[in-house]
């Protein structure tokens, strides 16, 4: 498909995600939001490209050794090219990235996944200089040859801590234990508390809100996450009419708990939670007539499990 204009395709290709993005919008999936069209300023949209291509927040000091990479190029004693076409994936993934919504029409996390292309179409503008480098211009080469690998081995060390903080954390050891109790093949709701999700210790700042897909995908359940604004994700679309609050039942609240949790749907109600016993969540859901026969199995750490008879 190539053209005077188009060089390979690629700025048609994403040339049409655009139009299509923007003159088709459905935000009906996206009324569980205060609002359907949220856009970064173009500020933040630069100060995400730090940390977007390696993680979905803020990566806090790692960010200044995402930056440095995007110097690696000259570690490589490389130029930019002058072919113009090795700057259209760049071109066109960034007109994608600065002139789309974050959470609108049909996608979800768009700043994230076309941050991912940023990096690797930017080091495709690059070449190789034909000739040789001066003394002062291989010194800085090798300087930043050598910042470029430690940037690399930072993040790699933190991605690897990561796991170790992971696999080692008691958060994990309980909600390994709590699903032990829990039959085969059933239907869990996970409810979390938003401060209660996080270890703390890890980067994404997140890393038990979707935990129980654990018991989906090992103990052939299902696992309700209850995300029905992501169209990119293995979620169940619910819209109002089949779920009023469908979106936002996965967060732990005293309205959610007695007015729009539908229990009837669940054979479980695994809780994530630091700041509410046992007692007081069974009262809250006895108070919901959906949840009348919901009773408390049991407590471990931080999880509380519910079954429905």
């Amino acid at each position: 498909m190539e053209t005077a204009f188009f060089p390979d395709g690629r700025l048609s290709f994403f040339a049409a995600l655009l139009a299509r993005y923007t003159a088709k919008p459905n935000p009906v999936p996206y009324k569980a939001f205060e609002d359907n069209f949220i856009q970064h300023s173009f500020w933040d949209k630069i100060l995400e490209i730090a940390y977007l291509p390696w993680n979905m927040s803020v990566l806090f000091y790692y960010d200044i050794a995402c930056l440095f990479l995007f110097a690696a190029p000259i570690a490589a004693n490389c130029r930019p090219t002058r072919e113009k076409s090795r700057y259209v994936p760049l071109l066109a993934c960034l007109a994608v990235y600065f002139l789309m919504p974050h959470f609108t029409f049909q996608t979800s996390f768009l700043y994230e996944r076309f941050a991912l292309f940023v990096p690797i179409f930017y080091y495709l503008i690059w070449q190789k200089k034909p000739e040789t480098p001066g003394r002062i211009a291989a010194k800085i080469s090798e300087a930043a040859c050598l910042l470029s690998a430690l940037c690399i081995a930072a993040l790699t060390g933190k991605a690897y801590l990561n796991n170790i903080l992971f696999d080692r954390s008691q958060k994990l050891a309980d909600f390994i234990k709590i699903s032990q109790m829990m039959e085969n093949g059933k239907k869990v709701l996970t409810v979390n508390d938003p401060l209660s999700i996080s270890e703390g210790s890890l980067t994404s700042g997140g890393e038990f809100f979707h935990i129980a897909q654990w018991y989906q995908a090992e103990r052939q359940g299902w696992a309700d996450y209850s995300f029905a604004s992501a169209h990119a994700m293995p979620v169940r679309m619910k819209m109002k009419e089949m779920y009023d609050g469908y979106s936002q039942v996965r967060f732990l609240s005293e309205y959610n708990l007695t007015r729009k949790t539908d229990c009837r749907r669940y054979d479980y109600l695994l809780i994530l939670t630091a700041n509410h016993t046992s007692d007081t969540l069974e009262k809250l859901l006895a108070a919901n007539p959906s949840c009348s026969r919901v009773s408390h199995i049991k407590t471990i750490g931080k999880w509380s499990l519910f079954r429905r008879h």
